[in-house]
């Protein structure tokens, strides 16, 4: 999924337009973006996490996610 698609999936699961779906995506992007930024991990639960960097565990494979610079 890339983010067009991620986009189009909000809208269509919240009944937002596209443009109200695009601005929350991009929202939420920024804020994990800023707070890797800042030096902060960013946890999701149940989805993974994010941190400037974050290594690879060879035995259960990428567990984090690192900012693309």
């Amino acid at each position: 999924m890339n983010k067009a698609e991620l986009i189009d999936a909000v809208a269509a699961n919240t009944g937002q337009s596209k443009s109200d779906a695009g601005a929350a995506v991009e929202a939420v992007f920024d804020n994990i973006r800023n707070a890797m930024k800042s030096g902060d991990t960013v946890s999701l639960v149940g989805f993974g996490s994010f941190c400037r960097h974050c290594g690879l565990s060879r035995r259960s494979g990428p567990q984090h996610m690192a900012l693309a610079r």
